[in-house]
């Protein structure tokens, strides 16, 4: 069977310190003046000045966290009251996002405003992103760029230029500073990509039994690189089906928020996977194995031209044919497609978003995987743009809709939104 190795690889990139460790020490007394006059000003609407004595609290203190924090709080505040200047919000609540990026409503707010202005318009970010530098608006500029990175399919090597040009212009080495590579557990993500590449391997059905290891790099996005045989079995046909297997199984998961740049992954092929499975069933978990990864590559390039619902059904189809072995892989996959799905609706225009075909697409995912913390996020984006209800009564109403419904990808949707209910019900 496929063991994945239980060191984590880390490329030599990583060699970069995201560690910063500022020196603990009391607000001197004029900070605190600063920082208390900004808040007071915070509270009485006046975000322009307490943006101003915020800003300089933050600079006086050595750039403290939690006048950072404060700070964000005074753009975040700001960033509202633009609803009818899209561009003025979004310049705000990055703003907010560069001094915060932890803060749930904060970060909620800049996935809004991202949306609202480029929906999924790449091209259009990366330009903006260049913009901001431009305008010397560098905080603009490191947010747009780093969204733009953890983008599947995004253009890394002109948001990579911008972001080191933004960091250059404030005298940064990274972004975010808080990030740490040393608490980052990284269990979840291995377990996905081991179950992906056992479920995508197609073994020869004889054969004396024997390994196939592989080396590749994972990029932010999920995609990779650098795909190479590390320890040959010492046969073509093996090492080959090991290298097409990492292939299928790609693009991966995409990294969370404070992930390094890449990853470096040893996987270990087992040889001669099926040689314990009886002769008489044999040649047919071989055939469902490969019938599934015909549909796979048909369900995959569909998604390329970004016709989703066909990647969705071919999905379910390759679910219907598959091994136990390669099913959880191909689910990952279809929940992959469901939520990309629900980006493309998500999209379009504010006025024009059908919500309910949005949170469809989520909930049907979050069914299958409640934990992606990438679904999470897009499920409370989603319910923002709902400005007349809570998110949880929104999703009330969404449940009230699709349980009526007969029809199984209704009846899907349904009980993700059942189980959304009850897990913020708690």
């Amino acid at each position: 069977m496929a063991k994945l190795k239980n060191s984590l690889v880390l490329n030599a990139l990583l060699a970069l310190n995201f560690t910063f460790n500022l020196p603990a020490f009391a607000l001197s007394e004029e900070v605190s003046k600063l920082r208390l006059e900004g808040k007071e000003s915070l509270q009485a609407g006046k975000y322009g000045e307490a943006i101003d004595s915020l800003k300089k609290a933050y600079f006086q203190s050595g750039r403290d966290d939690l006048v950072a924090k404060d700070l964000a709080e005074a753009y975040f505040a700001r960033a509202k009251t633009h609803e009818n200047s899209p561009s003025e919000m979004l310049d705000d609540i990055c703003i907010a996002t560069f001094y915060d990026n932890d803060s749930r409503h904060i970060v909620l707010l800049k996935g809004k405003a991202i949306s609202r202005l480029y929906g999924s318009d790449w091209d259009k970010q990366s330009l903006a992103a260049k913009k901001a530098l431009e305008d010397n608006k560098p905080e603009v500029a490191i947010v747009l760029a780093t969204e733009l990175i953890y983008a599947q399919g995004a253009s890394e090597a002109d948001s990579k230029d911008t972001l080191q040009a933004a960091l250059k212009k404030l005298e940064l080495k990274v972004w975010p500073k808080n990030w740490d590579r040393e608490k980052i557990d990284y269990s979840h993500y291995m377990n996905t990509v081991s179950t992906w590449l056992r479920g995508a391997w197609a073994p020869p059905s004889a054969g004396k039994s024997s390994r196939v290891e592989v080396i590749f790099n994972i990029k932010r996005n999920g995609e990779i690189k650098n795909l190479k045989v590390k320890q040959s079995s010492d046969n073509a046909i093996t090492d080959k089906a090991a290298m097409d297997a990492v292939r299928l199984a790609e693009p991966f998961r995409p990294f969370e928020q404070g992930w390094p740049e890449e990853v470096t992954i040893e996987f270990n092929f087992d040889y001669n996977q099926h040689a314990v499975v009886a002769e008489a069933n044999r040649d047919k978990l071989v055939k469902n194995t490969l019938d599934g990864i015909k549909i796979i590559e048909d369900a995959k390039r569909a998604s390329k031209r970004k016709d989703f619902d066909e990647a969705i059904k071919k999905y379910e189809e390759a679910i219907e044919v598959s091994t136990t072995k390669s099913k959880a892989f191909m689910v990952g996959k279809l929940v992959d497609a469901l939520i990309n799905q629900g980006n493309k609706l998500m999209s379009k225009d504010d006025r024009d978003v059908p919500l309910d075909d949005v949170l469809k697409c989520y909930m049907r995912a979050f069914t299958l995987d409640s934990d992606y913390w990438l679904l999470k996020e897009k499920i409370d984006i989603a319910l923002t743009k709902s400005g007349s209800s809570t998110p949880l009564d929104t999703m009330k109403q969404f449940y009230s809709k699709v349980a009526k419904d007969p029809d199984k990808a209704d009846k899907q949707a349904a009980a993700g939104a059942n189980r959304w209910i009850s897990e913020h019900e708690k």
